[in-house]
């Protein structure tokens, strides 16, 4: 690099992926950090996939390599962690415990953000740092998944106080409800870090805004 030149500045997210993790609260932060590299002047996003198994396996069936293991995450600083939700009978319920805990503690008393999806947020309630923030979870709304149905109470004997928005950001702990709402999860993780201004162009680059849906029964995006 010629002197006097800066580097570009670079973020390191550490994505904790329980087993039996839902697919489409991970990939969203996967593929916007990637997105991220085509514009230039803006900072590398790296996001770095950790967990309890070499291989992980989602709910659906999706399967993910571990980049590296918890211990040595265990020993880095990161900008922000990410925590997909999963299903505690697929054995999700294992981030619930050291050194998992101990990351989040770590990273969110250093400065970063905690970033969750659905059942993702109780790993944070494990962790302690819930009491008196608002929050919000997965809960069924035809009661199908009957795994889901006291995520609400379970949230609030952490100490949260239970929000009905589908995404809430307190104290730079950020939850939403889910499945649908995992895109506008990574989008305001990405906000933090490079701007309002950079995700509205990403979000135009990605035709969620203002994007003409022609076909029968599609509704909006976003």
């Amino acid at each position: 690099m010629p002197k006097g030149t800066q580097a570009p500045l670079k973020h390191r997210f550490l994505a904790l992926v329980g087993q039996g993790f839902e697919d489409v609260e991970l990939t969203p932060y996967t593929s916007l950090a990637g997105w991220t590299r085509l514009f230039p002047n803006l900072p590398e996003i790296q996001v770095v996939i950790t967990g309890f198994h070499e291989v992980i396996r989602s709910r659906h069936g999706l399967r993910v390599l571990r980049e590296l293991d918890l211990e040595t995450a265990a020993q880095h600083e990161w900008d922000a962690v990410i925590i997909p939700g999963g299903w505690p009978d697929e054995g999700y319920e294992e981030l619930y415990q050291e050194p998992v805990l101990s990351i989040i503690r770590r990273t969110h008393a250093q400065g970063g953000v905690i970033a969750t999806s659905c059942t993702g947020i109780f790993a944070v309630g494990e962790a302690g740092l819930l009491k008196g923030r608002r929050a919000t979870t997965y809960v069924s709304p035809n009661g199908c998944c009957s795994l889901c149905a006291n995520n609400a109470e379970r949230l609030a004997e952490y100490g949260a106080l239970v929000c009905q928005e589908p995404l809430i950001a307190d104290e730079r702990i950020l939850s939403d409800i889910g499945p649908a709402i995992g895109l506008r999860g990574a989008l305001a993780l990405l906000e933090v870090f490079i701007g309002e201004a950079s995700v509205a162009r990403l979000r135009a680059e990605l035709l969620l805004d203002g994007t003409p849906m022609r076909g029968k029964g599609l509704g909006a995006i976003d």
